[in-house]
């Protein structure tokens, strides 16, 4: 069987975790990549935004809210290409 490659986007600094807003060195989403990894004996590779978004949990959530579908995967796909 082939190496697993564990894709993954992660938001470190104020997150939501166990009800409330913290402030992570890590976004949850890695620490399960990592987790994936682990287990699995696979790489990761950390899909990083073009554009920052605000530092501000709830700011982030209100601008993420207003994309559009082509506006969240636009990223995605550019990474895809590098990929393959």
């Amino acid at each position: 069987m082939g190496k697993h490659l564990i894709v993954y986007y992660s938001r470190k600094g104020e997150n939501y975790w166990n009800g409330s807003i913290k402030n992570l060195p890590k976004g949850n989403t890695e620490i399960v990549a990592e987790m994936i990894a682990d287990i699995t004996g696979g790489d990761l590779f950390q899909v990083e935004t073009v554009k920052s978004y605000p530092a501000d949990y709830y700011a982030c959530i209100d601008e993420g809210s207003g994309m559009g579908i082509s506006d969240f995967l636009g990223s995605f796909f550019i990474c895809m290409l590098y990929l393959s």
